[in-house]
């Protein structure tokens, strides 16, 4: 009945096949709401970026991981991403850049590589250990990581690291120290990884690509597989110099810029101030999905001052319906809905009666203006203090879920 009930909320859509660029920042930027290094961007071949995971989807997807009875948790920063395919949150594979506590025991470790698995967990993917063992070094952070088809995979690590292993010191031309610019690949059944490019090579790589002349590029950040040439990659650095910083070069030729609809991919092509640095990079083949702001994401019944949520990236539909529940404590509330698209998870809780009482209410059914957004404001003055919401909205009669989000009432 549950599916049933929203498959006639929902509708039906048909997935695109684009090969989009996803990307976070190395640090937080300012803007209106600021930009947070945990969150990933959209690259769309119009220019600019959009949101694909906000900082209030990450709350909701990472629960109360401090017990403090509130969805406020983000990771400190994404350091990896990669996406296998176009089926939502089960396959984007990421990597924090700490060790990140998880609601109830475990934790998430730096150099771990993990996935949401759609029911309010999450699975390591690829463990730090294995990265450690297969370079044969200790205490290893993933700094960048991509996934290949095949099931063969390219990393980075955050620092430099001595290994024990005399073919891989062989392959950094005698050097056991393995520098933190090396790109390693690891194929399927392999007890041990090679070099794809040592340091003298990625340097020589941004250098073709950008016309520099430089002896270091710092530290490979992000590594992607270029999707125009195969058998490249994309890399991104964390060279201070304005010639490379925030740019995105392919391994194709020796080195070349990668563009995006004929425009090199750089900051001020992403729409971000042209002193950012990138992070993480993956492509995405998922159509784009409806994102949900909370603008401020908590704010003060006593005091009181205006709230506002944001829906943007509405092309399906001409009304999105705003639906409402507490938050599950501790881990989140997480499920897939057959059929549907957009983000593809629920967020929120189905056992909650207030969830089927909001999908009801006609003032939270919000028109979707001509620039693709829907919005709903209020007022904290008075709501219930010490409470939380997670919300989510769904497109009527496009087929598309938003992104979820959260609003924490203080007192």
């Amino acid at each position: 009945m549950l599916v049933r009930v929203l498959s006639v909320v929902l509708g039906t859509a048909a997935l695109a096949g684009a090969q989009d660029l996803l990307f976070s920042v190395a640090a937080a930027l300012p803007g209106s709401p600021p930009i947070q290094a945990e969150e990933i961007f959209r690259a769309p071949p119009g220019g600019g970026s959009v949101p694909f995971v906000p900082t209030e989807a990450l709350c909701a997807m990472f629960g109360d991981r401090n017990g403090n009875g509130r969805y406020d948790d983000p990771p400190t920063n994404l350091d990896a991403l990669s996406v296998r395919g176009p089926g939502g949150v089960t396959q984007w594979l990421f990597s924090t850049s700490a060790t990140t506590a998880l609601p109830g025991p475990g934790v998430l470790r730096d150099g771990d590589i993990f996935a949401f698995d759609g029911q309010g967990g999450l699975n390591i993917v690829y463990s730090e250990d294995l990265f450690a063992t297969v370079t044969q070094t200790n205490s290893i952070d993933v700094d960048a990581f991509a996934e290949g088809s095949s099931g063969e995979i390219w990393f980075s690590l955050a620092e430099d690291e001595t290994t024990q292993s005399p073919a891989l010191t062989a392959q950094n031309g005698g050097n056991p120290i393995l520098d933190e610019q090396t790109v390693f690949r690891l194929d399927p059944g392999a007890a041990e990884a090679m070099i794809e490019l040592t340091k003298a090579q990625v340097v020589q790589v941004f250098n073709a690509a950008l016309g520099t002349n430089a002896s270091s590029t710092v530290d490979v950040t992000g590594i992607a597989r270029d999707p125009t040439n195969a058998g490249a990659l994309l890399l991104t650095c964390a060279s201070s110099s304005s010639a490379m910083r925030g740019r995105i070069v392919s391994t194709t030729m020796g080195g070349a810029p990668f563009a995006i609809a004929g425009l090199p991919a750089n900051p001020t092509n992403l729409g971000l101030p042209a002193t950012a640095s990138l992070d993480a990079l993956a492509l995405t083949a998922e159509p784009p999905h409806p994102i949900l702001r909370a603008l401020p994401a908590e704010g003060s019944s006593s005091t009181g001052g205006p709230g506002l949520l944001l829906v943007s990236g509405v092309w399906s539909g001409p009304y999105v319906q705003l639906g409402v529940a507490n938050p599950t404590f501790p881990a989140p509330t997480a499920w897939t809905v057959t059929g549907a698209t957009g983000w593809t998870t629920i967020s929120t809780d189905p056992a909650d009666p207030i969830l089927w009482q909001s999908l009801a209410v006609l003032a939270w059914r919000l028109p979707v203006n001509i620039n693709g957004e829907a919005q709903y404001a209020f007022d904290f003055q008075g709501l219930p203090p010490g409470t939380s919401a997670v919300l989510q909205t769904t497109v009527i009669g496009g087929g598309a879920l938003s992104s979820p989000g959260v609003v924490t009432i203080l007192p």
